[in-house]
């Protein structure tokens, strides 16, 4: 599936490639809360963040947006559980419906205000995995 990146999310994607050391596969951004989700590839936290999140902080003062990263998996029930540490199970259905189970204490979170996290979460799953839906429970 091709991913289309606009003049923006070029620019954020290249700050934090330049500054961290990652590569990063994907980039959303939550204009509300003002913070950069970047899908990097297979490297670990602690190396790009640098010590102490040295480097994560820097850039996120240069940008002047927070910053989360998120380790890809090409497995998408891997990936549910790196974008979403609260989750007990999940499950891909034949319909390409992505089913995350999680607890009672912490379903509000992962659905978010307004459903905030939860459209993040199904933009971000459309646009690397062609899932239809994602569905909490």
């Amino acid at each position: 599936m091709t991913i289309k990146f606009d003049q923006e999310v070029i620019r954020l994607i290249t700050a934090i490639e330049n500054f961290t050391g990652a590569s990063v596969k994907d980039c959303v951004v939550d204009e509300q809360t003002n913070t950069v989700y970047a899908i990097v590839d297979g490297m670990e936290e602690g190396f790009i963040s640098g010590g102490e999140g040295r480097n994560l902080k820097y850039v996120e003062r240069i940008l002047g947006k927070s910053i989360k990263l998120v380790r890809y998996a090409p497995d998408v029930t891997v990936f549910a559980k790196n974008l979403v540490p609260q989750a007990l199970k999940v499950n891909l259905t034949d319909d390409n419906v992505l089913e995350i189970w999680v607890s009672k204490i912490h379903k509000p979170m992962v659905i978010g205000r307004e459903k905030r996290n939860l459209n993040l979460l199904k933009k971000i799953f459309q646009r690397n995995f062609n899932v239809k839906d994602v569905v909490i429970r």
